[in-house]
């Protein structure tokens, strides 16, 4: 396959986004992620609301903000301006930190060795509690620096009588600072030593700062929380008591003096400890999943961190407002919740809704596809389906999959643009994407194998018969799992869906029963005896060929390096010796052809293609990007980059049978589930010897007549 040069204007719209949205660097501070959004996800119509407000709570929009780091420490605002202070992860293991500011400036980095604790903005600017690592020791400090991260001044601990304490939050109040370690609050009002100390009803207890700058301790119990407020006389006294069960508070505004989450909202809370609804997840159709914190902002939003990332909740005015476009995706169990989530909360105007036709799994497969075949039937369908699991070769026959090649087209996109395109067309359309693949191949030494990417059962045979002793073919190889794999790349070829016919009661079949029944089974002890890895399995002969999972550009190149020889790509054996590595997709998506929101449809497609996270997918082997100017800004990237021993980890002649690879890969791992346990039932009963693999191959044959012809 050939590398698309109509994909360079967009790969230049790319650069020029990320250009855009590039925030300015510290010194020593990671890079900026490449990847885009499909659109600015600053738009405050994230989530849609009916035209005429009429819920419990408030009206409230939520926008997910980037977030590329490892790890958020803080979260705080000051006036309109909200503030992160985040952890990031290098590619050495060590840690560094930055503050940033609105989601794109980053206004403070303190440099290697220094790790920010946490922090919180008063009225004369940031305060940090860090601790600096050097060779001669560590030193914990306060350190405030201006909102545009100049540092104002240092405090080390040791100076005011608090070295070797522990802190695990700071707060600022209208009384100073607090620090918060082992169930006590240590106050300091400026440069001198702790003003005075107060203890806190339990070691669970935490801290947070009211809307009225006092300084409040919660303490959870069985049905509520107990609020006290710092008092003039240095100590916590009864403020009040909240009675909801599984509440969490959090600092007020100027309306009220502390908020909390309970269960299905969020509220103000009154001096009284009286609850008023601020927002109603399901009412504003939000998603919020185990939140952290929610700091409120001087113009009524409020700042969220949850397991999802970091958003925005702001107020929606009556233009805010209008009827949502709600899409639904059909799932057998699998999820894409973190994409919805995304997508949900990036602007586009639509809402995608999952719908799990396997009940979480309660419900088999087949009773889950019949009850989405019925719903199709019903007039009820879905917009798109995640097709894992599901008979794609059957639906395209039947015409559920819409053709997405002109869907794309007219949203400015074709099948140039995806990488794999050619393997992923079915009869000539093209009815599913993802945004992310990766390619399923057994690796073996070039001094065997050669140029091959693929072999025949026969030549699979003649190898295990000429190897040495102490040597196997493959790790963890029964005949089952043997013909299993071998089988799910065979009957893509030899089922024709669009005609409904199959073609198994050959002799090219009857081989690969008899082949699989003869080959020499090595399966997992159960004794552990010690790791040898693949690449030393490959290399001191013990096993002839050993699994390589392609998930990154730079994996050939990586893996050959790890041999130390080069290797070639056979995959599994296949009766014509064409290619045995088969592609997989992390996230396959269809659209439904009768779907009445195919605007929408191609909204979550471009999004589902353009979420493929170009950094992380950089660094890990898990799965190379669909989107075709995406893979070509990662190979070079890869190109060149500069490894560890100076070359760069990926190689021109690396590139170069990696796309010899995609053009030759043909299979995917979106089989029909059905037609291969079909064939393994009456192949089980052969590998046992109550039938010859003749007769296997007419029942085999007759069975599936029956189910293909059934599919139209």
């Amino acid at each position: 396959m050939k590398r698309s040069s109509a994909a360079l204007p967009a790969l230049a719209l790319i650069l020029a986004l990320s250009a855009c949205s590039a925030r300015s660097e510290p010194a020593e501070s990671p890079q900026e992620s490449a990847r885009p959004s499909p659109e600015p996800t600053a738009a405050a119509t994230a989530s849609p609301l009916p035209a005429e407000w009429d819920g419990e709570g408030r009206p409230y929009l939520q926008t997910s903000l980037p977030g590329y780091a490892d790890s958020t420490v803080s979260l705080f605002a000051h006036g309109e301006d909200y503030y992160e202070a985040v952890m990031y992860f290098g590619e050495d293991g060590r840690r560094t930190y930055e503050v940033i500011a609105n989601s794109d400036e980053a206004v403070y980095a303190p440099g290697a060795g220094v790790y920010i604790n946490c922090a919180d903005a008063g009225e004369d600017g940031i305060w940090l509690l860090e601790d600096e690592v050097s060779e001669g020791g560590s030193e914990s400090r306060l350190r405030l620096i201006g909102f545009s991260g100049e540092v104002l001044s240092d405090l080390p601990l040791d100076s005011i009588g608090l070295d070797g304490e522990h802190f695990s939050s700071i707060h600022c109040f209208d009384g100073g600072i607090c620090l918060l370690g082992s169930g006590e609050a240590v106050v300091l009002d400026g440069g001198g030593p702790p003003a005075f100390r107060a203890a806190l009803d339990s070691p669970d207890s935490y801290l947070v700062t009211g809307g009225d700058g006092q300084l409040y301790s919660v303490t959870a119990t069985y049905n509520g929380a107990g609020i006290e407020v710092l008092s003039s006389v240095g100590e916590f006294v009864p403020a009040m008591t909240l009675e909801a069960s599984g509440v969490r508070v959090f600092g007020g505004d100027g309306e009220f003096p502390l908020t909390c989450a309970i269960g299905e909202g969020f509220y103000g809370v009154d001096t009284g400890g009286d609850f008023t609804p601020l927002i109603i997840w399901e009412e504003c159709r939000l998603n919020v999943m185990n939140l952290r914190s929610l700091v409120p902002l001087s113009d009524g939003r409020f700042l969220m961190l949850d397991s999802m990332g970091t958003s925005l909740l702001s107020p929606a005015g009556p233009d805010g407002l209008h009827q949502p476009v709600t899409l639904t995706i059909a799932t057998l169990g699998d999820s894409l919740y973190g994409l919805v989530y995304e997508f949900n909360t990036s602007g586009t105007g639509y809402y995608l809704e999952e719908v799990d036709y396997s009940g979480g799994g309660s419900i088999q497969i087949r009773d889950a596809l019949s009850r989405l075949a019925a719903d199709i039937a019903a007039g009820n369908a879905p917009d798109l389906f995640l097709l894992n699991g599901m008979p794609v070769n059957s639906w395209i026959r039947r015409g559920y999959l819409a053709d997405l090649a002109p869907l794309m087209e007219s949203g400015g996109l074709s099948p140039d643009d995806i990488t794999i395109a050619e393997a992923l067309t079915r009869d000539g359309g093209l009815y599913f994407l993802s945004g992310g693949f990766g390619i399923d191949s057994r690796a073996a030494l070039y001094s065997n194998r050669g140029d091959a990417l693929g072999w025949t059962l026969e030549e699979y045979l003649e190898a295990e018969a000429a190897l040495p002793s102490g040597s196997i073919m493959m790790y963890n190889t029964t005949r089952e799992l043997f013909f299993e794999t071998v089988c799910s790349r065979y009957i893509q070829k030899a089922i024709d869906w669009e005609e409904g016919s199959c073609d198994f009661d050959n002799a090219e079949f009857i081989s690969l029963l008899e082949g699989a029944a003869s080959i020499r089974e090595t399966p997992e002890s159960s004794s552990f005896s010690g790791y040898v890895s693949p690449a030393e399995a490959l290399r001191n002969g013990s096993e002839y060929a050993v699994t390589l999972w392609i998930g990154n550009v730079t994996r050939i190149d990586e893996f050959e390096r790890e041999v130390g020889e080069r290797i070639s790509l056979v995959g599994m054996p296949t009766p014509d010796g064409s290619c045995g590595s088969q592609l997989r997709l992390n996230q396959p998506v269809g659209v439904y052809a009768g779907s009445e929101n195919p605007d929408g449809c191609l909204e979550f497609l471009k999004f589902l293609l353009l979420s493929y996270d170009i950094d992380y997918g950089s660094g890990t082997n898990s799965s190379m990007p669909v989107y075709r100017p995406y893979f070509d800004a990662q190979t070079e990237r890869a190109l060149n980059a500069s490894g560890e021993d100076g070359e760069p980890p990926l190689t021109e002649s690396g590139l170069e049978r990696l796309e010899a690879l995609l053009g030759a890969v043909e299979c995917t791992t979106l089989y029909d589930a059905t037609a291969l346990s079909i064939i393994e039932e009456e192949a089980a009963a052969f590998f046992a010897g109550g039938r010859s693999a003749e007769e296997a191959a007419g029942i085999i044959q007759n069975r599936l007549s029956i189910y293909v012809a059934e599919q139209s």
